[in-house]
C-alpha cells in the first residue's frame, strides 16, 4: 500500500487523465443534444400540423377563436409563444384579431394593436363595464372616461364595425358612447344597447336617447345614429332605452331590414305602450323574432269592456277599449316566427297581439305574467302554423287554452312550466277526442312538458300517454314527456310511462335533513 503511493509524480498524471474523461464526456455530450435536436426538428417536420398550408392553419385558429364562450385574451398570446412559424401565421391572420374588448380590467392599448393587426376586416366590438367583480372597481367617472376614450380610438373604423355590444351600469357613458357614434356603418348587422341603472339616472336626468328621432332642423339637431345608414343591420337589443315616436324615422335610422328585436326593462323612465310597439313594428316588416322582458305594465287612465272583450286580468284590470281593434286593421307581420313575452304585462301582451296577424308564427313563449287568458285569446290571428306554445309561471283559464289548442292543429311542442292552473280537464281534454265524429285536440302532439306542474294528476295523464300511444287515428304519440319537480310522480309510475314514451324526464326524490 505504501508503495503505491511512494511515487509523487502519478498523482498529476492521474489528475489529467480525470480531466481529459471528462472533456470528452462533454463533448460527447455536446453532441448527443445537438443530434436529438435535430431529430426532434426532423420529426416535428413530419408531423401533420406542421406540413399544413399557413391559410389552413390560419382557419383552425380562427374557428378556435370564434368557439370561445368569452373572449380568452391568453389564446393569441399562447399561440404566438409555440413556435415562430405560428407567430407569423398567427400575426398573418387580420380576422383572429377583429374582436375587440373594453371592460374594467382597460383593454385601450390591446385595442389598438388588435385595430392595426386585423386591417381591413369586419369588427366585433364589446364594450362592458358591469360586472364589477370580475376587475377593480371604477368610479363612473373613471368609467366615462375610458369609454370615451374608447369610442374615440374606434370612431374612425366605424365604417368596418360588424357587432357592436355596449353593457354599462349608468346612462352618462351611454350618451357619451352614443354622441360617438355618428359615422356610418356599412357592414352593422348586430346593435347591442343595455343600460342596467337606467330606471335610477331617469330619476334625475334625461333617459337614453338612442333611437328617438331629432326634433326640429338647424345647428342643434343632433346628427343621427350611425349617420342613419345601416343597411345590414339585423339585430337590434335595447335594455332601458326609448322608442322613437316616429316609424319613418325608425325605419330611416336602425329598423329597416331588421329581423330580431329584443327590448328588455322599461325604456327610459315609463315603459313602452302598445302604440308604441305597434309603431316600431310597422317599420320593420321583414321581422323574424320578437321579445319583449321586464316592463311594467301599461294601465289606462280609464278602462272599458267591450261586447267582445273578456275581463280576465286580475287586480279588476280590463282590456282597454284602445286594444280591441277590427280584425281590418290588423297589423299584418308576415315573417315573424319566434314571439317572447316574460315579465313584460298581461295587458301590454293581449293589447299588442290583438292589433298583430302572424301567419307564419312557429313558436310562442309566456313567461312570468299574471294572466295570460287575454294573449291566449288574442292568438286567435296566429294558429296556422303555430308548432311550440310555452307557458311559464303564467295563469291563465283553462277553457280559454283549450278553445286555442283546438286550432293548433299542426302544434307539436307544449310546454307548461309551473304552471298552478293546470288540471285533469287539461289532461283529459288531450286524451281522446271530445266526442264521436270530432278530431282529436293536438294530433301533432309528440312533446309534452308538465315541469312543476303539482296539479297534474297521475291517472289522466296515464289515460293520456296511454290512449295517443295505442290509438289507430292519425295521431303524434308522445315521444318525450318532462314530468320533473313533479311531486305526485313516483319513480314506479316514471318506470310505467317508460313503457309507453321513449323519452321521459324526470328528477328522483331528495331527502333534506
Amino acid at each position: 500500500m505504501s508503495a503505491r503511493f511512494s511515487q509523487p509524480e502519478t498523482i498529476p498524471h492521474m489528475r489529467e487523465a480525470l480531466w481529459d474523461i471528462e472533456s470528452r464526456m462533454r463533448s460527447l455530450a455536446d453532441q448527443k443534444y445537438k443530434l436529438e435536436s435535430r431529430l426532434a426538428a426532423a420529426v416535428a417536420l413530419q408531423t401533420p400540423i406542421r406540413r399544413l398550408p399557413r391559410e389552413v392553419l390560419a382557419s383552425i385558429f380562427t374557428v378556435g377563436v370564434d368557439r370561445l364562450d368569452g373572449e380568452d385574451p391568453l389564446f393569441l398570446t399562447r399561440v404566438t409563444l409555440v413556435c415562430r412559424d405560428w407567430r407569423d401565421t398567427a400575426l398573418a391572420s387580420p380576422e383572429l384579431w377583429a374582436r375587440i374588448r373594453i371592460d374594467h380590467h382597460g383593454g385601450l392599448r390591446r385595442a389598438q394593436r388588435r385595430i392595426t393587426l386585423s386591417k381591413a376586416v369586419p369588427l366585433d366590438i364589446d364594450i362592458d363595464f358591469t360586472h364589477r367583480d370580475r376587475g377593480p372597481n371604477l368610479s363612473p367617472d373613471v368609467v366615462l372616461v375610458t369609454v370615451s376614450r374608447a369610442l374615440d380610438l374606434l370612431r374612425s373604423e366605424t365604417y368596418r364595425w360588424r357587432k357592436f355590444a355596449f353593457r354599462v351600469q349608468h346612462a352618462a357613458p351611454a350618451h357619451a358612447a352614443l354622441a360617438r357614434c355618428t359615422e356610418r356603418a356599412p357592414q352593422l348587422t348586430h346593435f347591442a344597447l343595455h343600460v342596467h341603472l337606467a330606471f335610477v339616472d331617469s330619476l334625475c336626468t334625461s333617459p337614453v336617447n338612442v333611437l328617438r328621432p331629432p326634433r326640429g332642423s338647424g345647428r342643434d339637431t343632433p346628427p343621427l345614429l350611425f349617420g342613419g345608414y345601416t343597411p345590414l343591420l339585423s339585430t337590434v337589443e335595447l335594455g332601458s332605452a326609448p322608442l322613437p315616436s316616429a316609424p319613418d324615422a325608425v325605419g330611416g335610422i336602425l329598423m329597416r331590414g331588421l329581423r330580431s328585436l329584443r327590448l328588455n326593462g322599461n325604456c327610459g323612465a315609463a315603459p313602452p305602450t302598445v302604440a308604441d310597439l305597434i309603431q316600431v313594428l310597422h317599420a320593420c316588416p321583414a321581422l323574424e323574432t320578437l321579445a319583449l322582458r321586464n316592463m311594467e305594465d301599461v294601465y289606462a287612465t280609464s278602462y272599458f269592456c267591450s261586447p267582445g272583450y273578456d275581463v280576465d286580468y286580475p287586480m279588476h284590470t280590463a282590456v282597454p277599449i284602445s286594444t280591441a281593434t277590427p280584425s281590418s286593421a290588423l297589423l299584418l307581420m308576415p315573417r315573424l316566427r319566434q314571439l317572447a313575452m316574460s315579465f313584460c304585462g298581461p295587458t301590454r301582451a293581449a293589447g299588442l297581439l290583438g292589433q298583430l296577424a302572424l301567419p307564419a308564427l312557429e313558436r310562442a313563449e309566456f313567461a312570468h305574467m299574471d294572466n295570460i287568458s287575454g294573449a291566449l285569446k288574442a292568438l286567435k290571428h296566429s294558429v296556422s302554423s303555430l308548432r311550440t306554445l310555452r307557458v311559464e309561471n303564467s295563469l291563465f283559464d283553462e277553457l280559454r287554452l283549450m278553445r286555442l289548442l283546438r286550432r293548433l292543429t299542426k302544434l307539436s311542442e307544449l310546454e307548461l312550466v309551473e304552471c298552478e292552473d293546470v288540471s285533469l280537464n287539461l289532461l283529459k281534454g288531450l286524451s281522446c277526442p271530445p266526442s264521436k265524429g270530432h278530431e282529436w285536440i293536438l294530433p301533432s302532439l309528440s312533446t309534452l312538458s308538465l315541469d312543476g306542474c303539482a296539479g297534474a294528476d297521475w291517472e289522466p295523464l296515464r289515460t293520456l300517454v296511454e290512449h295517443r300511444a295505442q290509438t289507430l287515428d292519425d295521431v303524434s304519440p308522445i315521444y318525450l314527456l318532462d314530468v320533473s319537480r313533479c311531486p305526485q310522480m313516483s319513480r314506479e309510475r316514471v318506470q310505467w310511462l317508460r313503457m309507453y314514451v321513449r323519452n321521459v324526464r324526470s328528477e328522483a326524490s331528495r331527502s333534506v335533513w
